[in-house]
């Protein structure tokens, strides 16, 4: 009989009953032999993920023998250390078999032992010998980025989180409880480990509730990262951990998202008179309800084209003042909010009060419309009348497309097709990607894109009559002298859109026309607008603490870039001097040496100095003062320390 597969794998239940092989020296000689004299070698990385996968009980494992079949400390550790092997395929079985229903059960058993309430000597063992290995898994950075392991990332951190954040809550009180132990107690653990545990425990807790965002109205996590932000001693150089702090901060709307702290009142003395204008908020935060379907408190809620309810409310947009009193967020949730509002505004808000004439005057085709004049701004328009859509078609590149139809404009009615040709190129109108709204005196509101009407080469030479026929299916501008067929996409795709277009295909008893932007494309401020809205949801920003910082009366603080602050880093300028030279951060410098060696000048010399010894800095002046030169010797120095720094790429 073969070998068999159960004991090959590492075990068999069956034991001597088995009907199959269990003679390994006999089948591996025999392998050997037949299909491949030279065998790999295991490694050793190898050897301990087999170990380690050997560890997992079997689906059918009875639950009531789980807790002892698992070394949960062994198993941990040794996973950790996979972890930190260099080998990407170990990394993503690793995280895949802890994201399974085995996995999770592990973790289960993990959570299950992390009692607050213990003797703090018990709490900081565990947390030592168990969390914090699992803690460094589901936190190494690798795994953090890796797309191929998104799904049992969020799988592990959504059961870490569990049914209405209960076992998250038990879980980070438990680690506030044994961070307090080992850093505020009399713990023997060293500051190298107090600081993985503080960087590992900020790392899981900010993806946690970053996946949960509803941890954000649970009010326990407030409590458990004050607990935590107390565990970190002034002298502590931790920037992940501070990072991650900030950021968990802001989702949890602790810090620069509590409002602002009231003023001190003025003498009544000098009081002065002051006008005092209500401001009418966004969505349900405004008194009269919400101004229609796309006006939103939030937002990241608010789509980016205008909706036909907005285009037909009278009530006034919401727009921030400059006061900063009368702004419905603050901070940086409050900083983002406002960009994106003025920048829709600039952008979209010119669509909307161009589209709205045109509604205006299909709906009242007999009154007087007025038009925004040449010295007010606004956005340039072309209407087309009359039109219709005349067909649907799929491509299977760009999805679902529209061809519409509508009257040749007045000029060129009696032209040749060679006259209307020359004019619709001379024109550059309704070129491709060209935004444009239909709009029809129902009400109904579409924004669209103009699309390349290519016909696709089908492999194969055609008869006449048939490359005739199929030209004749394109659309075109010029063909015909009455009508000019424009082929459309949607500029944001929405079910009942593509409903509606297909069910008023043809003629139609209503008023219909397509409103052209010459010169505005979507591409141009869409995805800045969706970055903002992004943006909002995470609270994440670089340079946030530099740009929103939590205080409004002191100056922020610019710290030194995170790789500068490792332990027993310094920068090694001597590509810079021409002698031995050394900068740390936060340290005094002696110039004398860099002005003898080097071909700066003494402003840039601080220059360079200066944007070395901080995370962020800005330099300025006139032509001809050598900032691209400075900028040069800037990224001699990066590169000099590159490998010392584990510096990532340099964008220049």
């Amino acid at each position: 009989p073969g070998l068999c597969f159960d004991f090959k794998r590492g075990r068999c239940r069956r034991g001597t009953n088995c009907l199959f092989s269990h003679d390994t020296i006999t089948t591996t000689a025999s392998s050997s032999s037949t299909t491949n004299p030279q065998l790999r070698k295991e490694t050793e990385t190898e050897a301990i993920c087999r170990k380690w996968t050997y560890m997992i009980p079997r689906p059918n494992t009875n639950s009531s023998r789980f807790e002892a079949a698992v070394d949960t400390k062994r198993f941990l550790q040794m996973g950790w250390n996979l972890i930190e092997s260099e080998d990407a395929g170990t990394r993503q079985h690793v995280i895949t078999k802890l994201g399974a229903e085995t996995g999770l059960a592990i973790i289960k058993t993990l959570t299950d032992i992390m009692d607050a309430s213990e003797k703090d000597e018990a709490i900081v063992s565990i947390f030592r010998d168990r969390t914090l290995p699992f803690y460094r898994i589901i936190s190494h950075p690798d795994v953090l980025s890796s797309l191929i392991l998104e799904t049992p990332v969020d799988t592990i951190y959504t059961f870490l989180f569990g049914p209405s954040g209960r076992r998250g809550l038990h879980v980070f009180r438990f680690t506030a409880t044994a961070l307090s132990g080992m850093i505020l107690g009399h713990s023997s653990s060293d500051e190298e480990v107090s600081i993985i545990a503080i960087s590992s425990s900020l790392a899981v807790l900010d993806r946690l509730i970053e996946i949960n965002q509803s941890a954000q109205v649970i009010e326990g996590f407030t409590a458990i990262v004050g607990t935590i932000s107390a565990c970190i001693p002034e002298n502590f150089v931790v920037p992940n951990a501070q990072q991650s702090l900030t950021r968990i901060r802001r989702r949890l709307n602790i810090g620069s998202s509590l409002p602002l702290a009231p003023t001190q009142s003025t003498p009544q003395n000098l009081l002065s008179a002051a006008f005092e204008l209500s401001q009418d908020l966004p969505g349900n935060l405004s008194n009269n309800g919400a101004r229609h379907d796309n006006d939103h408190a939030s937002v990241a809620d608010i789509q980016i084209l205008t909706t036909a309810q907005e285009i037909a409310s009278p009530r006034q947009e919401y727009l921030p003042l400059i006061d900063s009193t009368q702004h419905h967020l603050s901070g940086l949730a409050g900083l983002l909010d406002r960009q994106f509002r003025l920048l829709r505004e600039d952008t979209v808000g010119q669509l909307r009060d161009a589209v709205r004439e045109e509604v205006t005057r299909l709906e009242h085709p007999n009154r007087n419309v007025p038009t925004t004049h040449q010295g007010q701004q606004g956005v340039r328009k072309l209407i087309y009348h009359n039109v219709r859509f005349s067909r649907m078609c799929v491509d299977r590149r760009k999805g679902l497309q529209v061809v519409a139809e509508f009257d040749q404009p007045p000029q060129i009615k009696n032209k040749s097709i060679k006259q209307r040709e020359d004019w619709w190129k001379g024109s550059k109108l309704l070129q491709v990607d060209s935004l444009v709204c239909f709009v029809s005196s129902n009400g109904k509101i579409i924004f669209l894109s103009v699309c390349d009407p290519i016909l696709p080469s089908h492999g194969r030479k055609d008869s006449n009559s048939d490359d005739k026929r199929r030209s004749d299916d394109i659309p075109s501008l010029f063909r015909q002298a009455n009508r000019a067929f424009v082929l459309l996409s949607l500029a944001e795709y929405k079910t009942e859109d593509a409903i509606w277009i297909s069910t008023h295909t043809g003629p139609s008893k209503t008023r219909q026309s397509l409103v052209e932007f010459p010169g505005v494309l979507l591409p141009s401020f869409q995805p800045t607008l969706q970055a903002l809205q992004k943006m909002s949801r995470t609270l994440n920003l670089p340079f946030a603490e530099i740009v929103v910082p939590d205080s409004q009366t002191s100056a922020a603080i610019i710290k030194p870039p995170a790789y500068a602050t490792k332990r027993g880093f310094s920068f090694n300028l001597d590509v810079l001097a021409g002698v031995p030279l050394t900068l740390k951060p936060g340290q005094s410098f002696d110039f004398t040496k860099l002005d003898g060696g080097s071909t700066l000048d003494e402003a840039q010399q601080v220059a360079v100095i200066q944007a070395l010894s901080t995370g962020l800095a800005l330099i300025q002046g006139p032509p001809g003062t050598g900032k691209s030169y400075t900028g040069v010797a800037i990224i001699k120095a990066l590169l000099h320390n590159r490998k010392a720094a584990d510096l990532g790429p340099i964008i220049c």
